[in-house]
């Protein structure tokens, strides 16, 4: 009986493990969408909105810095010639993405209701972009 209870408590540990943190590795070493027999779709769910909302936060952060970079230039001492080079060559943004990234961190800085619901994932910049 000890042993049954031992290896439930286990599998629970192992379960909230991967909800906390959908990138998190099992103990056996592979990722949990390699035991996608174990997960139910509330746990993928569950992990997919936490990384959206991870996301939202980090983008929320990327518009205060680049609404800094563009007010210092930062570009001009690095020998670019704007923001979007900037953002194409030291972040990866295609020219597109990186314009799209500097019209919300502008609109971001005009409204601190919206800054504010996007830090906190009820708005995404993707669908802000539309």
């Amino acid at each position: 009986m000890l042993e049954v209870n031992r290896d439930i408590t286990i599998r629970v540990a192992r379960s909230m493990s991967m909800l906390q943190d959908g990138l998190r590795v099992t103990e056996t070493g592979s990722p949990p969408w390699d035991h996608a027999r174990r997960l139910d779709w509330r746990m993928v769910d569950r992990a997919l909105r936490g990384i959206a909302q991870r996301r939202a936060a980090l983008d929320a952060e990327e518009a205060r810095w680049l609404r800094e970079a563009e007010r210092l230039r930062i570009w001009r001492p690095l020998g670019m010639v704007s923001a979007v080079d900037y953002l194409e060559r030291v972040l990866g943004y295609t020219p597109h993405a990186a314009n799209e990234r500097l019209r919300v961190a502008r609109a971001l800085g005009d409204l601190p209701v919206l800054t504010d619901a996007f830090a906190r994932g009820v708005l995404a910049s993707r669908r802000s972009a539309s």
